[in-house]
């Protein structure tokens, strides 16, 4: 019996030392809880290619936000679009960024827009290329949270009457980021626009697995071409397939090679300590 413990307890320790295939991590932030953290506000006019230009004033908020602080502008009734522009931390080399999100919460002063953007909500640079993304919905009068993933999924060049973007495009853009814009105003006319809590999340080590699933989450996922079941994947659980899986247990299909393969080879060791526990209980009997 002791033995069969020893089995179980290795087992929990190894279930609490792993990490998950995906983890993503924080490569910049702002909660603006002390001060406007170097963002400015630009304006665009609708030009193409997209080259915002100008500096508006801005004001820190210290209580009101998602919580805590916010940025807030009133808007003056002019002929151009305000935009968020991002500061240095978000820029740079943001490779690992790719396959994670650019997240952030807005709100406005009015419920309805009226102001066409040419599909340009959120807009990054770099590399000499420049990415138009379009939000499904404007922001509330209250706070409205915004994930927008960071792959070329629904991202277009310039605007969305632009080519569509390439994962060639995405990455290069990630690899030299030099600019981050995101949208503040939904309308024409008198209006204020809030902006909280951005978040630039991304891929610590290397980056995502271009065959796993956009979510990072590949628990039940098949590829839908055989020949993407590389050395190392689990085949979807069948043990027909699967190097994991020969003992017939259902597994990840990101299993192998990681803490989920290693921790499932014990299964069969831990039956036959079980079996063996048990055989020498009855021949003490």
């Amino acid at each position: 019996m002791y033995q069969t413990h020893r089995v179980f307890a290795s087992i929990a320790i190894f279930f609490a030392g792993a990490t998950t295939a995906h983890g993503q991590t924080i490569l910049a932030e702002s909660r603006f809880n002390t001060d406007t953290e170097g963002w400015t506000l630009v304006k665009s006019a609708g030009e193409t290619p997209f080259a915002p230009g100008g500096s508006v004033p801005i004001s820190h908020v210290a209580e009101g936000g998602n919580p805590g602080g916010y940025l807030h502008q009133v808007d003056p009734n002019e002929n151009r679009t305000s935009y968020w522009n991002a500061p240095s931390k978000f820029l740079g080399v943001k490779s690992g960024a790719y396959g994670a999100a650019l997240a952030f919460d807005m709100k406005q002063s009015h419920e309805r827009p009226s102001l066409g953007t040419l599909g340009r909500d959120v807009v990054i640079e770099g590399a000499g290329i420049i990415l138009a993304f379009a939000l499904e919905q404007p922001p509330g009068m209250d706070w409205t949270q915004y994930n927008v993933s960071l792959t070329e999924t629904g991202w277009h060049i310039d605007s969305a009457a632009g080519l569509e973007a390439t994962e060639t495009d995405m990455r290069q853009v990630l690899g030299s980021l030099t600019a981050i814009y995101i949208r503040a105003e939904f309308r024409s006319g008198d209006e204020t626009d809030d902006l909280d809590n951005v978040v630039l999340t991304g891929f610590s080590g290397s980056d995502p697995d271009p065959d796993d699933p956009p979510n990072g989450d590949d628990t039940d996922y098949c590829p839908d071409d055989p020949e993407k079941l590389r050395p190392g994947r689990c085949g979807c659980g069948n043990p027909e397939t699967s190097p994991c899986g020969a003992a017939g247990f259902p597994v990840p299909a990101a299993c192998c090679g990681d803490a989920g393969a290693t921790t499932l080879a014990l299964v069969p060791l831990l039956m036959a300590w079980q079996l063996h526990a048990r055989g020498r209980r009855k021949r003490r009997r």
